[in-house]
């Protein structure tokens, strides 16, 4: 009984010590499991696992990512075809967001921004199946740490300079500055995305 007791006591320790995006990492690499599915873009093992339990697809991780997040940032061929995949077959993980306080809010429409990838942006937003979910996505806050004016971080992100937007946008509320390349111009027209920002 007192081993049990050390022993939980040290695995504790062990968790305290570790960051949250460490133990994201290493649940990422325990095999059979939804994350191991996903880092691995196996969709056939994935969608064993959902057809055994569809509510695996809410499944938060150290971080308060879903499996749908992690897809995205992977951001792989594979792993945005088993996105959207995912997102076809559960239309409302579109609107999925973090839910810890780091990257509170984040929803996979900010990620694809930020990864400036135009084709997902478009059919996250354009698509006859996702239109339903278009304002919400369009209105969804990030407004975690991670995403604070001002925040002091090692991202070569945050190195950007944002003087260019102006005093009347809200630099916290990602989800209004849609960082777009002047070749996407067709792109945008066809979203009809009126909160676009071209550079």
């Amino acid at each position: 009984m007192a081993r049990r007791k050390e022993s939980a006591a040290g695995a504790l320790n062990k968790d305290s010590n570790q960051s949250a995006v460490e133990r994201q990492t290493e649940s990422s690499h325990k095999s059979g499991t939804i994350w191991d599915a996903i880092r691995k873009a196996d969709q056939p093992s994935l969608e064993r696992l959902l057809d055994a339990d569809s509510n695996s697809i809410n499944t938060r991780g150290f971080v308060g990512e879903c499996p749908i997040h992690m897809l995205f940032l992977y951001g792989t061929e594979a792993h945005l075809n088993m996105a959207q995949y995912l997102i076809t077959r559960f239309p409302e993980i579109i609107l999925q967001s973090y839910n810890q306080e780091e990257y509170y809010g984040e929803i996979v429409l900010h990620i694809a921004i930020i990864n400036r990838n135009a084709t997902m942006v478009e059919w996250l937003l354009g698509d006859k199946r996702n239109r339903p979910y278009q304002e919400q996505q369009l209105t969804a806050a990030a407004s975690g740490h991670f995403f604070q004016l001002y925040r002091k971080c090692a991202s070569p992100l945050d190195q950007v300079n944002t003087s260019f937007l102006g005093p009347t946008i809200d630099r916290n509320d990602v989800s209004q500055v849609c960082v777009w390349s002047l070749n996407d111009l067709d792109k945008l027209a066809k979203i009809g995305d009126k909160t676009a920002l071209f550079l």
